[in-house]
């Protein structure tokens, strides 16, 4: 396989030889925050992913008005692209595309100046589902971000060589055990006192970002402190119901909600300041025998199948956005990435029916809709899926 580069009058051009293969990717690196100028002399990288496999085609740069293109590619079914590049120190990606019946695709990637204030930063969304196993309290934390400006955010405070301090999340005391799951990176988290700092920039729009822990309780009695360290407009609390009492000055009540045998005690808060504590008193915890299990990725998929988390994040979607968890603003999650959790989620719901924790009516229910949807994800990885050009 050969590469070698095409000089045009109008844009730079990468051609990437393969038999038969005529397809062209045309576009241009646009500046969002200087009203779509185009960036001359960016370093693009497609990437082709078939197979489930991905792996680099070719790099460019763009001309003085911002344009590039890559030619010589497979317009076959099952090979799909998408675009990298890096401005300002942040990383860009586009939409993966697939050729379907057409020769030639335009892709354009926007990039953002950068900025340093954190005045556009929120939390729009933040829910906390709380399960319990053998005296552990077993939480899932998932939040979503919104910067409504036009630039990046990159952090204000260096906290490490190369690091600068962009969100701070706080966690319980006794907390232990964090798992970034989603829209974290285990290299970009620094650990402090009462939580960890997340390094990662904010790009205009929205970002999911889930992580979960554990906090070993002791007693049938736990308070659990949490401060806000971003304005928040919307804060969730969901915890089985089992009897135990939930109790917090700074939110309200809302009752048990679910279906029947899977109800859970919600507590919701709203428009809460940045630096804003929550206190939230839980009593009658099982404690010793008699305690219930659960495992969190269960009490999760059991929620979202209630429609208790998932419509929120579905209403705040806009034309151009992906309404699936996970996929939201500029944060890139490929359809292999979906397949992956897809699967561990159904694998935790096939841990539940065997612990007696949902009856099999409404395990089978719940199974058939995740294997249809990782079905349709499989579809997609294989380019079948593809509407007018984009996956």
């Amino acid at each position: 396989m050969g590469f070698f580069w095409v000089l045009s009058p109008i844009f730079l051009s990468t051609t990437i030889a393969q038999p038969q293969a005529t397809g062209v990717i045309r576009g241009k690196v646009l500046n969002g925050t200087m009203d779509g100028t185009g960036v001359a002399d960016v370093e693009v990288t497609l990437h082709q992913s078939g197979d489930g496999q991905e792996k680099e085609r070719g790099t460019t740069k763009t001309d003085k008005d911002g344009a590039f293109s890559f030619s010589g590619l497979s317009s076959e079914k099952g090979e799909a692209y998408y675009l990298r590049a890096t401005y300002k120190g942040v990383e860009y990606y586009s939409p993966t595309v697939s050729f379907g019946d057409k020769k030639e695709l335009l892709l354009d990637l926007s990039v953002y100046e950068t900025t340093d204030k954190d005045t556009n930063i929120s939390v729009k969304m933040h829910h906390v589902f709380m399960g319990l196993k053998e005296g552990v309290l077993w939480i899932q934390e998932i939040m979503v971000l919104e910067n409504r400006g036009n630039l990046v955010y990159v952090g204000y405070r260096k906290v490490e060589p190369g690091k600068r301090e962009v969100l701070r999340i706080s966690l319980p005391k006794k907390a232990a055990a964090l798992e970034p799951l989603k829209g974290l990176m285990g290299c970009c988290i620094v650990k402090t006192e009462d939580g960890f700092i997340d390094t990662m920039d904010i790009k205009p729009g929205r970002k999911e970002i889930r992580f979960s822990y554990k906090v070993d309780y002791g007693s049938s009695r736990y308070e659990l402190s949490k401060r806000l360290y971003a304005k928040t407009e919307s804060i969730d609390f969901l915890i089985r119901d089992k009897g135990i009492k939930a109790k917090s000055d700074m939110l309200e009540f809302k009752g048990s909600v679910g279906n029947p045998g899977q109800r859970f005690l919600h507590l919701s808060g709203k428009d809460l300041v940045k630096g804003s504590r929550i206190v939230l008193e839980l009593r009658g915890l099982p404690w010793g025998k008699g305690f219930f299990k659960l495992a969190i990725v269960g009490l999760v998929v059991v929620i979202m199948g209630a429609g208790l988390a998932y419509p929120f994040m579905r209403k705040w979607t806009r034309k151009g956005e992906s309404a699936e968890p996970g996929i939201m603003g500029s944060e890139r999650v490929t359809p292999l990435d979906q397949r992956e959790q897809l699967l561990r989620d159904i694998a935790h719901l096939d841990d539940l029916v065997e612990s007696g924790e949902i009856d099999s009516e409404e395990y089978r229910s719940k199974r058939n809709q995740m294997m249809e949807r990782a079905k349709e994800v499989t579809r997609q990885l294989r380019g079948l899926a593809s509407k007018d050009g984009v996956e």
